[in-house]
């Protein structure tokens, strides 16, 4: 006791944490407060450095006089310990994750080396096309991958900051055979877990690579339109052209090619629904409800296509 009583306070606390204790002291002096907990760091008599949670109060005479300040420590260095544990291994397991993502992204980088060697190398015009739909497809999954990583809680995608770099890629794609068709976009800030940003993002690769060649087919000019809002839980998500319209004979819930069946299945995996309206062009509507899925992300089933 005596040798505590005859201690300076500023030799038992932190020095880092001299300065906000005699402004928290000073507010209690002054009436500002009738207590305070704080967190704080102590000076042992070995020389030890422990963490401790402090309840600071006033002791007032019967006329309202400030008489005393009481002060209660509770040694939480144990806890303050497994915190940082646990704070460590949270940040790990974050880097890791990112990490993931980025190799993935890198891999299916270099996926679309290799299919644009064999694109250039080929002089069928049909397997060139169908090397450029599979690139178009891997850019989509590769940016929601990007967009993961680059997130700093790693919590989701943002798909309007996904559809800005998506649709600048699209358009450079198109700019030499479609140079006269303009793609216009207005999105809300819509947060998805990657469980559903990809397959929204492949959907959105599959309705803007169906738009640009199919519905331009007898006009030189044309303009297409994305659309992405959140209505509470429903992500609603519209894809428009002004072109020669979806032919009648088409039926989008039965498909028989390769790219509406894509979309359906997307649309399933989503749990979502999807619509068409055929005047004046072709305008697909795509609502989902946002949703936490636990598991791996994007898992296309194959044996659901023809």
């Amino acid at each position: 006791r005596s040798e505590l009583l005859s201690t300076p306070i500023a030799n038992i606390i932190h020095p880092d944490d001299l300065q906000e204790g005699y402004r928290k002291d000073k507010k209690l002096i002054d009436g500002e407060w009738d207590s305070y907990v704080t967190e704080k760091r102590y000076i042992t008599k070995s020389g030890r450095c422990i963490s401790a949670r402090l309840t600071k109060s006033v002791i007032k005479d019967r006329q309202g006089n400030i008489k005393y300040l009481s002060g209660i420590l509770e040694d939480i260095s144990k806890q303050k310990e497994t915190e940082n544990k646990l704070l460590e291994s949270l940040q790990e397991k974050k880097r890791l994750l990112s990490e993931i993502h980025h190799r993935v992204k890198n891999n299916l980088a270099v996926i679309s080396g290799l299919l644009e060697l064999q694109a250039f190398s080929s002089t069928n015009q049909a397997v060139k096309k169908i090397l450029k739909e599979s690139l178009m497809r891997i850019k989509s999954m590769a940016l929601i991958h990007e967009s993961y990583y680059k997130s700093e809680a790693l919590t989701g995608v943002y798909l309007d900051e996904y559809l800005t770099d998506f649709v600048n890629y699209v358009r450079q794609n198109f700019a030499d055979t479609h140079e006269h068709v303009t793609l216009n976009y207005a999105t809300d800030r819509v947060p998805l877990n990657i469980n559903q940003a990809i397959p929204c993002g492949l959907l959105l690769n599959e309705l803007l690579i169906n738009a640009y060649l199919h519905a331009f087919e007898a006009k030189k000019k044309g303009r297409i339109s994305i659309e992405l809002s959140q209505r509470g839980k429903s992500v609603i998500l519209q894809v428009s052209d002004n072109g020669v319209g979806l032919p009648e004979s088409i039926n989008i819930q039965n498909p028989t090619s390769l790219g509406l069946t894509i979309i359906q299945t997307l649309v399933k995996q989503l749990n979502g629904s999807i619509s068409v309206q055929r005047e004046q062009g072709t305008i697909f509507t795509i609502t989902f409800s946002k949703v936490d899925k636990k598991g791996s992300s994007g898992n296309l089933k194959v044996n659901t296509l023809p």
